[in-house]
């Protein structure tokens, strides 16, 4: 069961109503461990976990510091990812390195000691609009450090796929964050009311405080209304 609650984390997983988990992160020093290979195999990149000298394959966003080790080359390593398994245990048996979290692709490694897997909150949406999710963060300006850099824009309006989302008053709408899959932007309202126009559902005006800040986003991959 979901339930209506602001959102106090600057790095977080985020079960939508879709059923959609979605990887959320305001703030740099996150890994998103998404694994991917190629239909012919030849390209690769991914996560692994270590534990115990075995390596297993890791999903999800984590939190982390800097890397402890990073080795890299110009050209590709290896095209066969067995091979760069081997290659990145061997690696780790050198360093004496263990209970670590491993980035990959076909030209080298990061070696992360300090990782957290970050939370998945269940929250229902403070407003829906289709598959358009609107919901409140508990945190301000100072919390996430964009005051004033080029990822925030003043605005009025945006759109967000065939949603049209108006302002009642200039906001502060910040681009550079990360989402996936999907899109979504962070709005610090200085206003009362939002309005959500759609071609499917016409219009809604949400009541909101001014002085909060919003999480806006929808779903990647969806048929949008």
């Amino acid at each position: 069961m979901t339930i209506p609650m602001t959102i106090p984390y600057k790095k977080f997983q985020l079960r939508t109503p879709d059923g959609i988990i979605e990887k959320i992160a305001l703030v740099g020093g996150y890994l998103d461990c998404a694994n991917y290979v190629s239909r012919s195999g030849n390209t690769f990149n991914g996560c692994f976990k270590e534990k115990n000298g075995v390596l297993q394959e890791a999903r999800g966003l984590y939190s982390v510091s800097e890397p402890l080790h990073i080795f890299r080359t110009r050209a590709k390593i290896t095209r066969d990812l067995n091979n760069m398994k081997d290659i990145i245990a061997d690696y780790l048996r050198e360093w004496n390195i263990s209970n670590a979290l491993i980035w990959y692709d076909n030209y080298g490694a990061r070696i992360y000691d300090l990782y957290k897997k970050v939370i998945t909150l269940d929250f229902s949406p403070y407003y829906t609009q289709g598959h358009l999710y609107v919901y409140r963060l508990s945190i301000d300006i100072g919390d996430i450090g964009i005051n004033g850099e080029p990822n925030v824009e003043l605005k009025s309006e945006e759109q967000i796929f065939n949603h049209k989302i108006i302002f009642d008053t200039m906001v502060r709408v910040m681009y550079n964050i990360h989402v996936k899959p999907g899109y979504g932007i962070v709005v610090w309202n200085m206003g009362n009311k939002v309005k959500l126009d759609s071609t499917d559902h016409g219009s809604d005006i949400i009541d909101l405080p001014a002085g909060l800040w919003l999480f806006i986003h929808s779903i990647a991959g969806k048929r949008i209304d």
